[in-house]
């Protein structure tokens, strides 16, 4: 299958499930009951995930990098 990938298109359907991702959090309390035990266990949750992501995020760099070296390395196009 061929998605369209402009620009215009990938932001406006990003926007699109950060919006839905927003209203799925704000309807969350009407759905569960937060108690003082589930309030934190929650909160601590979504601090580790968001911790998780980020660093996730800054681990793809070194690993692709470490990736393309190895790859030239063992394909002898790092030598001159």
């Amino acid at each position: 299958m061929n998605f369209p990938t402009s620009p215009m298109f990938l932001l406006a359907v990003h926007g699109m499930l950060v919006l839905l991702a927003a209203l799925a959090g704000g309807a969350l309390p009407n759905l569960l009951r937060l108690t003082q035990t589930r309030l934190p266990v929650a909160v601590r949750f979504v601090a580790g995930l968001m911790l998780g992501l980020s660093l996730a995020g800054q681990l793809h760099q070194p690993f692709g990098a470490l990736a393309s070296t190895t790859l030239m390395a063992a394909t002898g196009a790092a030598r001159s």
